[in-house]
């Protein structure tokens, strides 16, 4: 996921009554916490699965397309509105689905799969808003030169409007115009129906055009056009990455209730600086937690941050005078086990064995001796780019600890004018913000401590994989703390 950042200031969001406003398009909608933290988790699950689609072309289309929140039964919770292809098997076809959130759950209501080959997949979608309802709008056009004579060409247009009934997707009416042709006499003759309640009739040409507008025809919003089957996006799709992120963004800004504020706004400037500085060393761990780790999960971190050069500016360093140890063409380097302790129990609270470890392939990635950690180093080069997490969210959840939620920047490759990735991006000139993107999200449970009579952190749990904790993990944290 890429996105790049202006020098613009981040998104501003509109908050009322705890209720957050989204807005993609027309049918921009608000939403509560609950709904917008299983929409959520939706669409991370499948970006996660298939990524973000920017391509043109749908044979070569693979991951979200689509996404908005739309109120197609105006009951004041909308649904989560999706569009997404799964490439492989099924280059080319998408894959179309509403979830509805409905007595504290989250429901998928509707889903189907279609194809872009053939005249009868000749199917554009719209999206259409009305002040009643809100429907999705499926349009076709198809020709034959075999019509009922004398009327040997004819072409058929059909609309169909499908909304929520009861929970359900369903086709509510429809409309179609028929446009018939003599070639031989050139005669033409045009006839128009609609279809209603279950009833088809016959009508002129301002009553179809009427028709159309009471279902919200003149104002539609196309996502998949199509004609004769070749088929298209009704928008600028190589846009769609930073369309779907800043939606995930304002998602993620739903999902909190009003009893937790964000206090990140109240942090001084090196304040912010010294947070993103303790979260950088995380970037790339994937996923901890405190209470289920391993030393092994402790000394592969070590050994990639050690690689990747994420502890600078820490008191971590090879021995200048020990000499490494080599086994199987693969170097080992000596780092004092004192140095090794005193940085784990900074950044996690903790201590690990002096022993040899091992990781689950049977591959030694350290050895213990005399007081020294022996770390492998990998006979590979380290990344050129550069990450650097920025905390966005802070929730203070007592005892002094707190749950952030970030974004992490990265770059395309080495840039030596990006020398503020361990600070605050407000600090970011011009030119460090062009070279950056958003690469993924994600968050840190965070301990406040003191130490030396400075303020610092310790990590707690951490994920960097679009995963955040839900209302109901960050309640348990709290009443842990009440206790």
């Amino acid at each position: 996921m890429r996105r790049r950042i202006s020098t613009v200031s981040f998104l501003s969001f509109l908050i009322l009554l705890n209720l957050v406003f989204l807005s993609r398009g027309a049918s921009s909608a608000y939403v509560q916490p609950a709904p917008a933290t299983a929409y959520y988790q939706i669409v991370n699950n499948i970006i996660k699965m298939y990524g973000i689609n920017t391509q043109g072309d749908f044979s070569e289309s693979k991951g979200l397309a689509f996404s908005d929140l739309i109120d197609f039964d105006k009951d004041g919770i909308p649904e989560l509105y999706l569009i997404y292809f799964k490439g492989g098997e099924s280059s080319g076809d998408y894959t179309q689905e509403i979830w509805s959130y409905k007595n504290n759950k989250v429901i998928k209501v509707f889903s189907d799969q279609h194809g872009q080959y053939g005249a009868t997949s000749d199917r554009a979608i719209s999206i259409l808003n009305t002040t009643k309802k809100s429907y999705v709008g499926y349009s076709s056009h198809y020709s034959t030169g075999t019509g009922t004579p004398p009327y040997d060409n004819v072409s058929y247009t059909t609309d169909s409007f499908l909304t929520l009934v009861n929970n359900k997707l369903i086709e509510v009416a429809s409309a179609e115009y028929i446009w018939e042709e003599d070639s031989i006499n050139r005669k033409t003759r045009e006839s128009y129906y609609v279809k209603e309640n279950n009833t088809k009739r016959k009508v002129s040409q301002i009553a179809y055009k009427q028709f159309l507008d009471k279902y919200g025809h003149k104002n539609s919003r196309k996502i998949i056009t199509s004609d004769v089957a070749a088929m298209d996006f009704g928008f600028d799709i190589s846009k769609n990455e930073k369309v779907v992120l800043n939606f995930m963004q304002n998602l993620r800004s739903a999902m909190r209730p009003a009893t937790l504020k964000n206090t990140y706004g109240q942090l001084n400037s090196n304040q912010k600086n010294q947070l993103t500085a303790f979260l950088f060393p995380f970037t790339d761990m994937g996923k901890f937690d405190g209470t289920k780790y391993t030393d092994l999960q402790i000394m592969q971190f070590l050994k990639s941050g050690i690689h990747h050069g994420k502890f600078k500016g820490e008191k971590l360093s090879k021995d200048p005078v020990k000499k490494p140890i080599e086994k199987d063409g693969f170097d080992y380097y000596p780092y004092s086990a004192t140095q090794v302790n005193q940085l784990t129990k900074k950044l996690f609270g903790i201590t690990i064995a002096p022993k040899n470890y091992i990781d689950s392939d049977g591959f030694e990635i350290a050895r213990y001796k005399d007081g020294f950690f022996y770390i492998l180093s990998p006979n590979t080069g380290s990344s050129p780019a550069v990450s650097s997490p920025q905390v966005d969210k802070l929730y203070s959840l007592g005892n002094g600890l707190y749950y952030a939620e970030f974004v992490i920047y990265t770059t395309t490759g080495f840039e030596p004018d990006f020398r503020n990735y361990l600070k605050s991006i407000e600090t970011w000139s011009n030119t460090e913000r062009s070279m950056s993107f958003e690469y993924r999200t994600g968050y840190a449970l965070l301990k406040e401590v003191v130490v030396n009579g400075q303020k610092s952190w310790r990590l707690v749990r951490y994920s960097e994989d679009g995963t955040l904790l839900s209302n109901t993990e960050i309640a348990g944290y709290q009443k842990k703390i009440l206790k």
